[in-house]
């Protein structure tokens, strides 16, 4: 509605009929008044050019606004034209335009209408049918593209779990399995002798840095365990120089 004239017009030749519809209804009618004055300044090859285009409401409104003067000026431009210019043009037009123009042709131009408007109508099914074709392409296409994406998907996870698979195997054939801990290694010096975990019972080595006993002397010769120590420590033998 905030719209000017021309640029409403051009909106509502290019708006689908069932947008257009509310549109139109809810015009004010100064919004009619706008229109025929913007076309009734046209020239008369650009009021037939948009003429051909509008919707039927708008399209009666303002021939309605049209007199004789107007439809001589559509008839003097259109006689400027080819013949099979002409034609092409009488076919595109709404009915009523259509016979207001002719009347001013040449009479072989009217003879010639009805099998021009049967040519036109076969070249706009055939434009129709193509629509829909590439449109049922296009839709074809967006459908092969989803698929495409979906069957990667499923292609690039049937890979992860074949590596998956793949890793376990070569695990239980080294013994082990992929998400075991590695055993813990045994602490440096820990490791005993080979004849300790035997069980022998040669002798065993003394420990690292310790010193060898001094001999005992000629006085210990003859001490029993129970005997006072030689030395005169006061202890019993067996509890000092004879550990």
């Amino acid at each position: 509605h905030q719209m000017n004239a021309d640029q409403r017009l051009q909106l509502m030749v290019q708006m689908p009929a069932d947008l257009r519809a509310p549109i139109l209804e809810g015009l004010e009618p100064a919004a009619h008044e706008q229109h025929r004055a913007f076309v009734g300044q046209l020239k008369p090859e650009q009021q037939v050019s948009l003429l051909a285009q509008m919707p039927s409401p708008i399209f009666e409104d303002i021939m309605e606004s049209f007199g004789p003067e107007d439809f001589e000026a559509h008839q003097e431009w259109a006689t400027t034209l080819e013949p099979n210019q002409q034609l092409t043009l009488l076919v595109q037009l709404p009915e009523s335009l259509r016979q207001q123009i002719v009347a001013g042709l040449d009479p072989e131009i009217a003879e010639k209408l009805p099998e021009a408007q049967v040519q036109f109508e076969a070249f706009k099914a055939q434009q129709a049918q193509q629509q829909v074709a590439e449109q049922q392409a296009a839709k074809q296409k967006m459908r092969g593209t989803a698929a495409s994406s979906a069957f990667d998907v499923m292609k690039r996870q049937k890979q992860v779990e074949a590596q998956r698979q793949q890793a376990e195997k070569s695990a239980e054939s080294k013994g082990a399995s992929p998400d075991a801990p590695a055993a813990p290694k045994p602490a440096s010096g820990s490791t005993a002798t080979s004849q300790g975990s035997s069980g022998s019972k040669g002798p065993q080595s003394a420990p690292a840095g310790a010193k060898p006993a001094a001999p005992l002397g000629p006085e210990f010769k003859d001490a029993a365990r129970n005997d006072a120590c030689p030395c005169g420590s006061g202890k019993k033998f067996k509890k000092c120089h004879g550990k």
